[in-house]
């Protein structure tokens, strides 16, 4: 029996009020990970849940025990929120509809499941979906005094991620699902930059394509060793250093362009 399905035995025995879903995506899930890949997790659960600390403490303490070696990032959402993020065609929703893969809840996902199969043969209206990864950028830009190095690298990529997202749905018509998708992704982002979008775009922004996957694997290397279970500490400075070398420059471009 491999993880995945040891967690799924024993996911039943979290106490809750209301049926969840348990959906693993990310690079381990396509398949395309390496030694500094973590664990991505999205629950889909009640409000009444959500707000229960012990409810999504069980969990992480489950996926804590299954994956002690690796990182773990846990992500979560009530069912009306995440239907309103399916509505907007937000990426980091359609990564999740498209490509995860469902760990627990099938039966409580398949309605969901079921709407965004008819939902994604829509077209995708701009105006609202930049004005809600506008507000995730506000919200970011808050965040200044994160806990941890990690955090704020983080923070700095999704404030990079969604000023990019803006910029290609703003510029870019006939999205297909997929592409909106691999917005999410900061590999296949960057892949979507400098080849099919390149006549696009302004000529500045292919430039930060490859420093936003510099960004997102000093991340993966700074979780990795906050983490302890890294004990090189040369490859995570010289990451790190190259991050704030570039981060402030790139968003000074991304302010300018969009």
């Amino acid at each position: 029996m491999n993880l995945l399905e040891s967690l799924k035995e024993e996911l039943w025995e979290i106490e809750n009020l209301e049926p969840f879903s348990l959906v693993f995506y990310g690079s381990r899930s396509r398949r395309e990970e390496d030694v500094f890949s973590d664990y991505n997790f999205f629950l889909l659960a009640s409000s009444s849940d959500i707000l229960r600390s012990d409810f999504k403490r069980q969990l992480l303490d489950l996926l804590s025990l299954h994956f002690s070696e690796n990182v773990i990032n846990l992500s979560f959402n009530d069912f009306e929120s995440f239907q309103m993020r399916i509505n907007l065609f937000e990426p980091t929703a359609c990564h999740i509809m498209e490509l995860g893969e469902v760990v627990f809840g099938n039966e409580s996902f398949s309605e969901l499941q079921a709407f965004w199969n008819i939902k994604k043969k829509e077209p995708l209206q701009v105006e609202p979906l930049v004005a809600y990864l506008q507000k995730r950028i506000h919200f970011y830009n808050k965040l200044k005094n994160t806990k941890t190095l990690a955090d704020n690298i983080s923070r700095i990529e999704s404030i990079i991620l969604f000023r990019l997202q803006i910029l290609i749905i703003s510029l870019i018509s006939d999205l297909t699902i997929s592409e909106i998708a691999f917005l999410d992704i900061p590999s296949r982002l960057s892949k979507l930059i400098q080849t099919l979008y390149k006549n696009d775009l302004p000529s500045s922004i292919l430039s930060i394509a490859p420093i936003l996957e510099q960004v997102h694997e000093a991340k993966r290397i700074a979780q990795v060793f906050e983490k302890g279970t890294l004990e090189d500490k040369t490859l995570v400075i010289k990451s790190i250093k190259q991050v704030l070398l570039n981060s402030e420059a790139v968003l000074e471009k991304l302010f300018q362009v969009v």
